[in-house]
C-alpha cells in the first residue's frame, strides 16, 4: 500500500475562470453604478469572444442582462437579478459583494455559464493556479514577487534594485522573500530536469538493447 500522495493522479478537467465570462462587483461599486436607478454597460473579453452586460441597479441588487444568439441565429436577451450585500470596513465605508442566486454565497465575481450567473463554486470552475503542479507554482511565486518589486519577468533575471520611494525595511523584507522563492524555484527546476533526464534514459533503453542484439554482417 502506498502512502499519502502516492499513486496515479488525474488532471483537473474543470473549466477555468480565465476562460469564462464574468462580472465583478468592485468596479461597479467604485464607479457608483450600484446606486439605485443607475444603469451601465460592461464588456468582458475571453479570447476572441466578447460578452456585453447591461446592469440596472435597484435598492438591494442589480438586474444583469446579456444578449446571445441561439442555434438559428436569432438574437435573444437573458436577464437575471443578482442581490448585493454589504459589510462594513474597518476604516469606514462598506464592501460590496454579489450574492450568488443559487447558493447565496457572498462573492466578488459571478460567472456566466449556460446563460446563468452563478459563483465559481456552483459552476464548478477552477483558477488556473489550481491546475499547476508544485514546481510551476513555485516558479510563478518567484516571478510574481520579482514583478511586484519592479523587476523583470522570469525568476532567473537579475534581482531588482531598491527604488527611491521604497522604504529600506520593506525592500529588505521583500528581497528576503524573493531570494527564498528563487532558491525554491531553482530546486524545483533541478528536480524537474532530473525527472526529465530519467525519462529520456528510460526511453533510450529499448534502442540500446536493439543495437546490442542486431547482428553485424561480415
Amino acid at each position: 500500500m502506498g502512502g499519502i500522495g502516492s499513486g496515479r493522479t488525474f488532471p483537473d478537467r474543470r473549466r477555468l475562470t480565465s476562460e469564462t465570462p464574468s462580472l465583478g462587483v468592485t468596479p461597479l461599486d467604485r464607479e457608483g453604478n450600484l446606486a439605485p436607478g443607475a444603469e451601465s454597460r460592461w464588456r468582458c473579453q475571453r479570447g476572441n469572444t466578447v460578452t456585453r452586460f447591461s446592469v440596472s441597479a435597484t435598492d438591494n441588487g442589480a438586474t444583469i442582462s446579456h444578449s446571445w444568439r441561439d442555434d438559428s441565429g436569432e438574437a435573444r436577451t437573458t436577464s437575471e437579478f443578482v442581490a448585493v450585500s454589504r459589510s462594513p470596513r474597518n476604516r469606514g465605508g462598506a464592501e460590496a459583494y454579489w450574492v450568488c442566486p443559487a447558493c447565496q454565497r457572498r462573492v466578488k465575481r459571478v460567472y456566466l455559464v449556460g446563460h446563468r450567473l452563478r459563483c465559481r463554486f456552483c459552476h464548478r470552475l477552477c483558477y488556473p493556479s489550481q491546475r499547476e503542479g508544485q514546481i510551476d507554482r513555485t516558479i510563478r511565486r518567484a516571478t510574481s514577487l520579482r514583478a511586484r518589486m519592479g523587476g523583470s519577468l522570469g525568476y532567473a533575471t537579475p534581482l531588482p534594485e531598491r527604488t527611491k520611494w521604497r522604504h529600506r525595511s520593506t525592500y529588505h523584507r521583500q528581497m528576503g522573500a524573493l531570494v527564498n522563492a528563487t532558491l525554491d524555484a531553482d530546486k524545483a527546476m533541478g528536480r524537474r530536469l532530473t525527472i526529465l533526464e530519467k525519462s529520456i534514459r528510460r526511453s533510450l533503453r529499448p534502442l540500446r538493447r536493439r543495437s546490442r542484439t542486431t547482428p553485424v554482417d561480415p
